[in-house]
């Protein structure tokens, strides 16, 4: 529907991303009619996307994805010619792929768990009523966030919780044809080796930068993310009379008191899932009394509670909030509770 290029050829630079036959490589050849590395952990696919900026439509820029990943922007378009006679260089080892976070771009990784990419910025923590209304926890302060990261697009899954663990997940809802449900009932510990085993996995198998790392957000990358850019009780206003279209709580479970396959309900406005209900979620931090605020604050030095936030099937709207917040001992378990996780370079 667009112009062609000299050649004829239509949406080479944009509509969808196209697969290639090579594996990726971190350089190009300087060969007569190269195919790429003999071996690697991604392949390349070229061309913009519509969901792509100018940048990524250039002539000359490369994306790569795991063979079996599949994107809405992702399609290929066939050659014809004679066989292509393979000469190929050795590689003893794939390299890692280094990421350059956008904003709202999806990363899908190993296991096929999606990471939305969410850049440095600041915003107001807490609930402007908490103190008026007692909640002395929710206090605003003023937070800086100064590194991009990844954030799970949706709740770390059963069947994702069996891939990294090794063993079946039991909730009180199980689905085992496709394990859509939340990994819930796990304790902060448990979440934590979650985080540990996938990030070694894939530092092994080269699926990972060596300086990048899993691991659950902290408890400002959460409200940050919860928000995405809104000052409002909810990321999609104050009336709460809306809340079921985007999260499963108390007043929207009747009957069905379980947790509820992720991303059934609308999206925030960058595209996470279920923030505001469903099972609430493990951040990092030690549980204080009041917000830490400040560049990239991490909460206090130790404590006894360790900070969960996000609202619940079982939740009253109030306490589906993006500034809500609560804290419990990270060796227990409790119903409704589990973690999603977030990528990039160790928070300390």
């Amino acid at each position: 529907m667009k112009l062609p290029n000299p050649l004829g050829l239509f949406d080479m630079h944009g509509n969808v991303r196209e697969w290639c036959s090579d594996w990726f490589g971190e350089k190009l050849l300087r060969v007569v009619d190269p195919v790429g590395p003999r071996e690697g952990l991604n392949r390349v696919n070229r061309g913009g996307s519509f969901g792509g900026l100018p940048v990524h439509c250039r002539s000359a820029f490369r994306f790569s994805n795991a063979p079996s990943n599949r994107g809405d922007d992702l399609g290929f378009r066939v050659a014809r010619s004679q066989s292509v006679t393979v000469t190929r260089p050795v590689l003893e080892k794939p390299e890692p792929v280094e990421k350059v976070f956008k904003l709202g771009e999806t990363i899908t990784n190993s296991i096929g768990m999606e990471l939305i990419e969410l850049t440095a910025g600041k915003f107001t923590m807490g609930s402007p009523e908490g103190e008026k209304d007692g909640r002395n926890n929710e206090a605003q302060v003023r937070v800086t966030l100064t590194k991009p990261f990844g954030l799970g697009k949706f709740e770390v899954t059963q069947g994702q919780w069996q891939e990294v663990m090794g063993k079946v997940f039991r909730g009180k809802k199980y689905d085992v044809k496709n394990k859509n449900f939340p990994a819930s009932e796990i304790t902060w510990d448990e979440a934590k080796k979650f985080c540990e085993k996938l990030t070694a996995t894939e530092h092994k198998n080269g699926e990972l930068p060596e300086a990048e790392s899993y691991r659950l957000p902290t408890e400002a990358e959460w409200e940050y993310a919860c928000r995405a850019g809104t000052t409002t009780a909810y990321s999609f206003g104050n009336d709460e009379s809306k809340l079921g279209e985007y999260d499963w709580f108390g007043g929207s479970t009747r009957g069905e008191e379980y947790d509820h396959k992720v991303g059934l309900k609308k999206p925030n406005p960058w595209g996470l899932h279920d923030m505001h209900g469903n099972v609430e979620e493990w951040c990092s931090d030690w549980y204080g009394e009041g917000l830490s605020g400040g560049a990239d604050p991490v909460g206090p030095k130790g404590g006894s509670d360790r900070v969960f936030r996000g609202g619940s099937w079982w939740d009253d709207p109030g306490g589906c909030r993006s500034a809500c917040r609560n804290g419990i001992f990270p060796s227990i378990r409790v119903e409704g509770l589990g973690f999603r996780v977030a990528r990039s370079q160790s928070a300390q």
